[in-house]
């Protein structure tokens, strides 16, 4: 027989509470070396390419550690063998290593595994404000884990939930609230739209070079070839979600244009970008300034002036009178 998942009124004392009572009055020392790190656990940076243990992220925190010690203590979990998993507090942990101290002040308790991503996320958003991509996905996994929905059947769902069309039976709603300060109202029609943003998209957002709501503007695109343009613009510009919203606009009505045409513009907007350019010897740049030139040259050519167009100015030039 499968055991379930322990309901919410069992798990005594709830994860936001232990953390909340994380004091050095009921903190001991451990020794770095009987902790261990649980894989996969932590979803900082687990979404995104953010680079938050290495050295120089946690250089601030090292110096406040060798100047004061650790103020907060780590949470725990014991394990057969006399070692103990960390469960939070990763970043004071590593820190302390970097530091060159023995033990760290930690707090033991009992913890399931079911609830170890939820202290993982609780701890984050406490103590050092996540980027909204490892936010927001790893919310995404908690959410999947408790309902069993995968990440793909979430936004259904939690619209079911919304419109009253199905029962919270897994307290959702709680959970939100908990974990981030959501509303249902919120999560369900805001922050599930990171499931439809490409690699990209995510990395410029975690990154901090996007707002999300600049990058959900690109969402209507679908998979239309011009979207990893306007997202490479889009960063060199600084373009604000208004600024986005009306350059895909613009896109999305350009269909009339005959589909080789679009196909021959976007091959060229996508090879003509600043990074690829700027990665060219200066012979090789020479060169693309030569061919620019030349392809200004030969649209102009082809570009109408006044009524008669091209041919009414070639008929000028030899003296002739327009027809």
């Amino acid at each position: 027989m499968t055991r379930g998942r322990p309901s919410m009124e069992a798990r005594t004392p709830a994860p936001a509470t232990v953390l909340n009572n994380l004091d050095l009055a009921r903190a001991r020392i451990i020794p770095l070396t009987q902790i261990r790190l649980i894989e996969h656990h932590n979803p900082r940076g687990r979404y995104s390419r953010d680079e938050v243990f290495s050295e120089e992220s946690l250089s601030p925190l090292v110096r406040s550690v060798r100047e004061r010690g650790v103020l907060q203590p780590v949470l725990l979990r014991a394990t057969p063998g006399g070692h103990y998993e960390l469960v939070a507090g990763e970043r004071r942990f590593r820190a302390a290593q970097l530091a060159g101290l023995s033990g760290v002040p930690a707090v033991v308790e009992t913890v399931a595994d079911a609830d170890l991503l939820e202290y993982a996320l609780i701890e984050n958003l406490q103590r050092e404000a996540m980027n909204p991509v490892d936010q927001t996905f790893g919310v995404l996994e908690l959410l999947s884990q408790r309902t069993g929905h995968p990440l793909s059947a979430l936004p259904a769902y939690l619209n079911r939930l919304r419109n009253g069309t199905e029962r919270d039976e897994h307290r959702v709603e709680e959970t939100l609230q908990q974990v981030g300060g959501w509303t249902l109202l919120t999560f369900a029609t805001r922050n599930v739209k990171f499931l439809g943003l490409r690699t990209g998209e995510l990395d410029a957002v975690a990154a901090g070079k996007l707002t999300s709501s600049a990058a959900f503007e690109l969402l209507p695109l679908g998979e239309h070839e011009r979207r990893p343009v306007l997202l490479e613009e889009a960063l060199r510009q600084g373009w604000s979600a208004k600024e986005l919203r009306a350059q895909v606009q613009r896109v999305l009505q350009e269909g009339s244009a005959p589909s080789e045409t679009r196909a021959l513009v976007s091959r060229v907007r996508a090879s003509l970008t600043e990074r690829r350019v700027g990665q060219l010897s200066a012979a090789k740049r020479k060169e693309l300034q030569r061919l620019v030139e030349q392809l200004e040259s030969l649209l102009q050519e082809e570009r109408p002036r006044g009524p008669g167009g091209r041919r009414t100015q070639a008929r000028a030039a030899r003296g002739e009178r327009p027809t």
